[in-house]
């Protein structure tokens, strides 16, 4: 789960982590009294959305007036952000704005802390390029970043601390406030169960202290239960509302590029059956996993999802009954294709459980719905589907 902006510094507050002044504004009016409690002439202000490169899409400026502050805010709550890489529909609804002090900053650093599963080990991230293009020069340079490796049962220890000060360039005696500065950024991170923690940039200002200048945090959904005040900080306006709407029916949904729809039962096998579309050069439209008690109510449900995609051109179903009876879904599937008037064409591969009663339910329904065993060759049948459709 991705929290907004405003939402990590109010939490990295309570760790002590420096954090700009500012307020959140869902108003001109609350801008207006947010000018008047934070004074000065210049504030910073920036769109609350779940996306990055907000800075290079205009959606983080300065305001060097109170009138020029009223016109950037009345002028980002009334638009929708949209860049590239966010698949929402029109984009993202800006509903509040952060409006923030200056600073007066002598150099932006690059922090981040992650979980890599691969490693079994939490991930401390740094680079002494931080700041706006940051995403670019990693792209082509990626030296500039330096890894330090942190074991989760030891944690972290003041050695490493001294590793990433001294790779950023930072004077010793600065050392000690930086080394404070990410032990209580790696407590916030471990006790509040985050998956991902990035802030960049990372100000060190002219009188020696780290700010925090922006944070995106993502928090591990599956140890909300543990953190009952985090919970109420999912905003779903910021999310894709078929995903949405997917999750609430027990459906694990994300939308993709591509162009076939994915319907299967379990995360490794919905993963294992992309990689075959993959490798027989299609282009899977989703990942959806229906879940390992499914039933036909589900399996009619995801087939709705995945029907109303208008860039899907065909839908691979790929059920292993383990749990699962293969003629349930066999019958949720037929009913919801018949209700639905699905259009688009549909391979079935049923394995397991009941698979030669689920496989005759869709055989016997007239439906033009093809049921091949072998997953390979189901998943070469709906590319080649989807290739004839051009």
């Amino acid at each position: 789960m991705q929290i907004h902006e405003y939402q990590a510094k109010q939490l990295l507050r309570a760790y002590g982590i420096p954090v700009p002044e500012g307020h959140t504004a869902h108003s001109v009016d609350e801008a207006r009294s947010i000018s008047r409690l934070l004074g000065g002439e210049q504030w910073i202000v920036k769109a609350q959305v779940h996306s990055s490169g907000r800075a290079m899409a205009g959606a983080v400026r300065l305001a060097k007036s109170v009138d020029e502050l009223l016109e950037i805010v009345d002028e980002m709550l009334e638009s929708r952000f949209l860049i590239e890489s966010i698949h929402v529909e029109g984009g993202l609804p800006i509903n509040a704005v952060l409006i923030e002090e200056p600073l007066e900053i002598a150099q932006q650093l690059y922090l981040a802390i992650s979980v890599d599963r691969d490693e079994d080990r939490i991930m401390c991230v740094a680079s002494e390029d931080g700041g706006i293009g940051f995403q670019a020069l990693i792209a082509h340079e990626p030296d500039h970043l330096y890894r330090v490796s942190v074991d989760p049962v030891v944690g972290l220890l003041p050695y490493h601390c001294r590793q990433v000060a001294q790779r950023l360039g930072l004077p010793s005696f600065q050392y000690g406030p930086f080394s404070d500065f990410l032990t209580r950024l790696y407590r916030f991170f471990v006790e509040n169960d985050i998956t991902s923690l990035e802030i960049n940039p990372l100000a060190r200002l002219v009188n020696g202290q780290f700010v925090t200048v922006n944070a995106q945090v993502h928090i591990d959904d599956n140890a909300l239960f543990r953190h009952s005040n985090l919970q109420d900080l999912r905003d779903f306006a910021q999310e894709d509302p078929k995903e949405v709407s997917a999750e609430q029916h027990g459906l694990s949904y994300v939308r993709l590029g591509g162009n076939i729809g994915c319907l299967v039962n379990g995360a490794g096998l919905a993963m294992a059956t992309m990689d075959l579309i993959k490798l027989n050069r299609g282009d899977p439209a989703n990942f959806m996993d229906v879940g390992g008690t499914v039933t036909a109510p589900r399996v009619s449900e995801a087939l709705r999802v995945l029907s109303a995609e208008e860039q899907v051109q065909a839908i691979l179903v790929n059920i292993f009954g383990g749990i699962v009876r293969c003629d349930i879904v066999a019958n949720g599937l037929v009913e919801a294709a018949r209700e639905l008037g699905v259009k688009v064409p549909i391979v079935v591969r049923f394995a397991g459980n009941h698979a030669e009663e689920g496989i005759e339910i869709i055989r016997s329904s007239g439906l033009p719905i093809q049921c091949i065993s072998d997953l390979n060759q189901a998943a070469e049948s709906v590319v080649a589907l989807v290739r004839d459709k051009r």
